[in-house]
């Protein structure tokens, strides 16, 4: 799956394309098709963690708007999400990426053994699949398969405050 991935960057992406994603899959990225990519698995760096921490909000629960602001501002021209990610299911919940991500935004507080949490936004790498609106105006979908969902960073002009 991750090569027909990295066909799709060398047929279809124009040579200024920039990827973002999971460290791990921009890791094979950059080393199989040689594009640029926004973040790499390198955590002996602090800028590099807080750049990795920030693009994996793909996978919180946040804002579209939100989401295309942490992308454009590292230049990203295209979005691939990795749905065993996504749709994680693991033995211990709270050890998830997700799990981690609402806690570290404040989504999800912990009372005794209880766990309580509120978004007002549904988790992005979920909603952005549906195809609805905002999320058609920041993101089109070009590629899909089983295992990863990429996506064009359209340009936006202005955002309504």
């Amino acid at each position: 799956m991750r090569k027909q991935v990295c066909c799709l960057c060398r047929r279809q992406a124009p040579l200024a394309a920039v990827f973002a994603g999971s460290p791990q899959l921009m890791g094979v990225i950059k080393l199989c098709t040689g594009w640029m990519v926004t973040n790499l698995p390198v955590y002996n760096d602090e800028d590099l963690q807080k750049r990795n921490e920030n693009i994996f909000q793909i996978y919180s629960k946040r804002s579209a708007e939100d989401i295309y602001k942490i992308l454009t501002s590292y230049k990203a021209t295209y979005l691939v999400i990795e749905d065993s990610i996504c749709n994680e299911v693991g033995p211990v919940r709270g050890c998830r990426i997700k799990d981690l991500l609402d806690i570290a935004n404040g989504h999800v507080y912990c009372e005794e053994s209880d766990s309580y949490g509120y978004s007002k936004y549904g988790r992005f790498c979920q909603e952005i699949k549906m195809n609805y609106s905002p999320y058609v105006n920041y993101f089109t979908r070009v590629y899909w398969n089983r295992s990863y969902f990429v996506y064009k960073i359209n340009t936006v002009i202005s955002f309504q405050s």
